[in-house]
């Protein structure tokens, strides 16, 4: 059964592309001085989206394009749906029995049809004029919402001299969106750094300070009511779109618990960033990551959340080399860039505020501090995590655990988890004090307190 979404976009599409076609033939038409009802393809008025549920009129909500912007969009995704239309372009110029150049494009085998380049927005846009080529310039510089986003690129260029020459490439992401009406997120990659955060959590799980809690609060309250300040309010020129906040703590106090409960409680999936995996060894192949990072998410209508800010946004004094320090600078600024078009939350994490530039520190609406848990947290952590089927010996006392041993929650779940599996080896359901201070050892010595 087709969905509801895929039928509203299909109906809108076929507004544009009947837009299109008299764009085309009208180009046509003026560039070999044929009779045409228009003087300019400008004179042809684009179909309303007004009142569309369609996943383009989300497209066009969004980046709002101007006429050239959103004929170059369907220039990208025509030969996707209907390619055939494009066949025009194959027309042979006949004093010299080859392809017009002006047309650009190129032949695809396997494709077996049309594929559009640079040249072809450009003969679309402006025919032979040199004045309206000259404005389709500039949909393809670095500031523009094409690159930016990495909504609309020009790709596999042979000759670097001649980027025109690129074919016209939509993103995967929103070709997903605009043929199946939902974003699909890709995999996780070297080149897509980005997870889905899925734990079975309830928010009994997390135990924190009350001041960490009704910040965190506060967040929710901004992800439910944020369009409603921004429109129904009229705060939509003061409060941005994107809001930014700084989780900070040792590891094990709750910042990862905290972000997938958020995302629970709002409806929101949550995406965990690898930073690492956000630098190449070409700064426009970081861009590209970063870029892709921010659409899909926000595509998803999800909240981001990168781990270790302070390797992306460190003290100069706390890298190791001065390359190392240049590169990071220029990922923070792109991740920067890209926040204050995001439409949605983004999470940073460290251990430690004090490892942060403080000028980075400025541009987080919230500092948000996970503490190290009190003996009576600790303690709730304990009682609330033993197994439901499991029984505790006779000797154990939970209070004693939790007021001579510092653990955090990542910490106490692990002991328990760990002392619940050789019950299991015994052929038990009881859970020995011996197995739990066994594994509290464990985990002393791997946060280092203990040799």
């Amino acid at each position: 059964m087709i969905s509801k979404q895929i039928r509203a976009n299909s109906q809108a599409l076929d507004q544009e592309i009947q837009w299109f076609l008299r764009v085309l033939d009208t180009r046509f038409q003026l560039h070999f001085g044929q009779e045409s009802q228009f003087e300019d393809i400008f004179d042809i008025p684009p179909p309303p989206i007004a009142d569309s549920e369609s996943t383009w009129a989300k497209l066009l909500d969004r980046y709002t394009p101007d006429v050239s912007e959103r004929l170059a969009i369907l220039l990208g995704l025509i030969p996707h749906i209907q390619p055939q239309i494009l066949d025009i372009f194959f027309a042979k110029n006949a004093q010299f029995d080859r392809v017009f150049s002006e047309f650009g494009g190129k032949y695809h085998q396997q494709f077996g049809g049309f594929i559009p380049t640079g040249e072809t927005l450009l003969f679309l846009l402006g025919g032979s004029q040199t004045g309206p080529r000259a404005n389709a310039l500039q949909l393809f510089q670095s500031d523009h919402f094409f690159a930016k986003d990495q909504l609309l690129t020009l790709s596999g260029s042979a000759e670097s001299d001649y980027p025109l020459k690129g074919r016209l490439v939509l993103s995967t992401e929103w070709l997903n969106v605009l043929l199946l009406g939902e974003e699909v997120m890709p995999a996780f990659t070297p080149k897509f750094p980005l997870r889905e955060m899925e734990r079975d959590l309830k928010e009994t799980d997390l135990v924190l300070e009350a001041e960490t809690r009704r910040q965190i609060d506060e967040i929710r309250l901004w992800i439910e009511h944020r369009n409603t300040l921004r429109e129904d309010w009229g705060m939509k020129g003061v409060i941005k779109t994107a809001y930014s906040v700084l989780f900070h703590g040792i590891n094990g106090s709750g910042k990862k618990t905290a972000a997938v409960l958020l995302g629970k409680l709002t409806g929101q999936k949550v995406y965990e960033v690898e930073p690492s995996l956000l630098q190449s060894s070409h700064i426009d192949e970081s861009v590209a990551r970063i870029a892709s990072l921010f659409r899909s998410a926000s595509l998803q209508n999800g909240i981001l959340y990168f781990d270790e800010a302070d390797a992306l946004f460190g003290k100069r004094t706390n890298l190791q080399t001065k390359n190392t320090d240049s590169f990071n600078q220029q990922l923070g600024a792109l991740l920067l860039t890209h926040l204050e078009g995001f439409a949605g939350v983004v999470i940073f994490a460290t251990e430690s505020v004090d490892d942060l530039d403080e000028r980075i520190l400025r541009r987080f609406h919230k500092l948000i501090r996970f503490a190290i848990l009190s003996v009576s947290q600790r303690l709730q952590l304990w009682q609330q995590n033993i197994p439901a089927k499991a029984t505790l010996a006779d000797d154990v006392d939970l209070a004693k655990l939790a007021q001579d041993f510092e653990l955090n929650a990542g910490s106490i779940v692990n002991v328990i988890s760990d002392s619940a599996l050789q019950a299991l080896a015994s052929g038990t359901n009881e859970i020995t004090l011996m197995s739990l201070r066994r594994g509290i050892r464990k985990e002393l010595i791997r946060m280092g307190k203990i040799v």
